[in-house]
């Protein structure tokens, strides 16, 4: 009988984490391509045609060609996009496919390793990172959904209770390597295998350290013969004020609160566990922190039935973010204090180091915050929070009222706050697949189409015969035709005539959510606007003046 209800458990969480997925998936399969994906789809398509040079193409960015190489990330993943698109295409379905993939290994992964440390709540866990809007919406072509699931397999492989075996070692060193090639943050990975070693007391397994500072250093020497540079070293930072990183701080935790409606949860029982206790200082406060979290679901309730003000609104929203990041820090904190005043946990020690050496990271080195950012740190906060009630009686949890009814409900908000989030942003990327068919049918047959402008309209723009405006080798006509767009730089090298102008309107409610704060924000990542999410502009060149410098041509793709 026990191993009859083992099986049948296992089926239904298999179940379950495939609905997960699903619900991911299906947002992301035949989006267009939107924000950085018409970047990495250059850079693979570049390696595709030349995968011993991968830095020595370049990019259309905006206005103005520019070096693979003064680009952020490492080309490990794009090698694997270039073999995919190689095989089965460069489409939206094909792309989001092999993304896919990386989604449902991130959400197996993570039940795992909630299974390690938290098995009470391995599936409601998995249920809150997967249906997040930071991992939901931040899908699309970019690296950051695999980098995710290398991450929480490394920590996954981290966190068993046994010893680590020789095994066990060599899994965490080339997942450490292929992280770091997949995107530069993840080395703060290699200070976390020291740290695994450090507590482990297994110092003959230094070794393993080297197994991903040989790779990097490899890297890097390909580099040298690549494009004459170091990559790593070559990477400019954005100069920042003494005020930026006290700043991006609480950009951060606002984000956190952001992305995690399911703290609803976390707030309501500690409130109740609170009163049962008659701490009532206590309860006040996780109920403050409880209605702080259901602020911005009243507000997305409300602007269904009735127009809002989108600057008080947001302003509202700020409050809403940051009270519910700050509420899940403070219980993280609260939850490890109470089991590790009796007992040192290890598995504590590696997650804490997860979460703040990322933030560290984060903090220090990127010129701007955003939602991928965080979740990169969302895995690890989930289990932080969830640790406290693990710990507790099961007699106790079960005198908590109304706690599964409390359950769905949070589940039932994160899925609400992110359909509505995903369905905005799948909205505003279609915009540029649109326009970019309906601009260049409007116009005559034969003509010659410039534009500038990045994003997925970068991408689609091409696609229908329209030519990269470089403002450093201008090769417009007089005659020809320009288009131009809200996000776009405008030419200095030209005399325009507006011919239509083409401002994309809202049509729903849920579309007012539509912003490029899921790609790059402050504490507000996703809001409410009542302005045109785009407008497009379409230009007859009267004449071009010469370029006050001299052009240079760079190469093309």
């Amino acid at each position: 009988m026990r191993s009859k209800s083992k099986t049948s458990l296992f089926s239904f969480n298999l179940l379950v984490i495939f609905f997960l997925w699903l619900f991911a998936t299906v947002w992301n399969l035949d989006k267009a391509f939107h924000i950085d994906d018409n970047h990495h789809l250059d850079f693979a398509q570049w390696i595709a045609n030349n995968p011993f040079r991968p830095m020595s193409g370049s990019v259309f960015a905006d206005h103005e060609w520019i070096a693979i190489h003064a680009t952020n990330q490492p080309s490990l993943y794009f090698y694997l996009m270039a073999a995919w698109g190689t095989l089965f295409g460069w489409s939206e379905l094909s792309m989001h496919s092999l993304l896919a993939i990386f989604s449902f290994f991130a959400i197996v992964a993570f039940y795992h390793l909630c299974q390690n440390i938290i098995s009470k709540f391995s599936l409601f866990a998995t249920a809150c990172l997967a249906l997040s809007p930071a991992f939901v919406t931040g899908q699309n072509t970019m690296v950051d959904i695999p980098l995710l699931a290398i991450w929480i397999s490394f920590f996954a492989i981290a966190t068993k209770s046994q010893t680590k075996t020789l095994k066990g070692y060599l899994a965490l060193s080339l997942l450490c390597s292929v992280a770091i090639l997949t995107k530069y943050t993840s080395l703060i990975l290699l200070p976390a295998l020291f740290l695994i070693i450090y507590l482990e007391r297994d110092w003959k397994k230094l070794g393993f350290l080297l197994i991903p500072l040989i790779a990097l250093a490899l890297w890097s020497l390909w580099n040298y013969f690549d494009f004459g540079q170091v990559h790593l070293f070559n990477r400019k930072a954005s100069p920042k004020s003494w005020f930026a990183p006290i700043r991006h701080s609480f950009w951060w935790i606002g984000i956190a609160g952001a992305i995690s409606p399911f703290a609803l949860y976390f707030f309501y029982c500690k409130a109740k566990l609170a009163k049962q206790d008659n701490l009532w200082k206590q309860q006040r406060l996780w109920q403050f922190f409880l209605v702080s979290n259901l602020i911005s679901a009243i507000l997305v309730l409300i602007s269904v039935a009735i127009p809002l003000s989108d600057k008080i609104t947001n302003l509202i929203f700020n409050y809403s973010f940051l009270a519910n990041g700050l509420g899940m820090i403070i219980l993280a904190l609260n939850g490890t204090h109470l089991i590790s005043s009796t007992k040192f946990d290890t598995r504590l020690a590696i997650l804490w180091y997860w979460v703040v050496a990322s933030f560290l990271f984060i903090v220090a080195f990127t010129p701007f915050m955003a939602m991928r950012h965080v979740l990169l740190a969302l895995p690890a906060i989930i289990i932080l929070c969830f640790y406290t009630f693990e710990h507790l009686p099961s007699q106790v949890m079960t005198l908590i009222p109304l706690r599964k009814a409390c359950q769905y409900l949070a589940l039932g908000l994160t899925i609400g706050i992110t359909s509505l989030l995903a369905a905005a942003d799948y909205w505003f990327a279609h915009i540029s697949r649109e326009q970019a068919k309906l601009i260049a049918s409007d116009i005559p047959k034969n003509s010659r189409i410039w534009f500038t402008g990045h994003w997925g309209w970068a991408w689609y723009a091409p696609l229908e015969g329209m030519l990269p405006l470089d403002k450093r080798n201008i090769q417009a006509q007089v005659g020809d035709y320009f288009v131009h767009n809200r996000f776009a730089a405008k030419p200095c090298c030209l005399v325009l005539s507006p011919i239509k102008v083409t401002p994309i309107p809202y049509t729903a409610w849920y579309q007012h959510y539509a912003t490029t704060g899921l790609y790059s924000s402050d504490m507000r990542p996703w809001q409410y606007s009542n302005t045109p999410i785009n407008t497009f502009t379409v230009y007859r060149i009267e004449q071009v003046i010469p370029a006050p410098s001299k052009p240079v041509q760079s190469p093309g793709l």
